[in-house]
Order: C-alpha cells, then structure tokens, then sequence
C-alpha cells in the first residue's frame, strides 16, 4: 500500500500521511512512489507525519532497506530531508534508529514529537 501524500510543488515539499499498521513494504513502496511521481522535484523535503500510527509490522532489516532505497534513488531525490513526525514512543524509538542510519547519506532523516518543528524542519511556516 502507498500511503497518501501530497506534494507541493510550489513549497518545495511533500507530506505523507502515515497511519494505521504499518508495514515496511508500506514505507518502501511509499518512497519509491514519491520519488517517481512526475510532481516530484530534486531536492525537495518531505514530512512523513506518523502521528496516526497504531503498530509496526516491520522486519529487523526494514531500517536497512529504506536507508539503501535512499542511496538508490540520490540521483532523483536530491539533497533534500526527511522529516520523521511521532507521537508514540515505540515509534520515537523505531525513527531514531532510522535518523541514526540516514546520517552521511544522500538525505538526513530528523525525528520530532512537535508538530510546528516539524513543519519548520520541511521549510513551512509554523503556521502553512
């Protein structure tokens, strides 16, 4: 399943709204639809809100895999970040391993509870 997004073009970013149970499978094909919607422009950020998510159904080496979908897609993503929004702290925890795999790759991952810091983070006025 793809999760929903919107890409602003104009803003330079997208959102994704991650919710539910999540799958790695979910997350992977989420990238790789991004990154190949024709909306989608080099360099853009992307808030991936999680505050919706109720459980992880994901493998040890999911981390792992997003991380190389990263490198794989560098060319077209650009030098752009991901924002990692979350609420719950099993969550928190799962993102912080992956904001820990993202660093010196292609595009950093930061983790934050606070919606307004987030928004900030992604290159939106706290108020957008």
């Amino acid at each position: 399943m793809v999760f929903p997004y919107l890409i602003d073009t104009s803003a330079k970013h997208a959102i994704v709204a991650v919710f539910g149970v999540v799958k790695g499978r979910d997350i992977t094909d989420t990238i790789c639809a991004l990154y190949e919607d024709p909306r989608w422009e080099r360099g853009f950020n992307t808030l991936w809100d999680g505050r919706r998510i109720t459980g992880l159904d994901s493998e040890p080496t999911d981390l792992g895999w997003f991380a190389h979908l990263q490198q794989q897609y560098a060319a077209v993503a650009g030098e752009g970040r991901d924002v990692l929004l979350v609420g719950r702290d099993e969550d928190v925890a799962t993102a912080m391993r992956y904001e820990s795999l993202s660093r010196g790759g292609p595009r950093p991952a930061l983790v934050c509870r606070q919606e307004v810091e987030a928004r900030i983070l992604v290159g939106m006025s706290a108020s957008d």
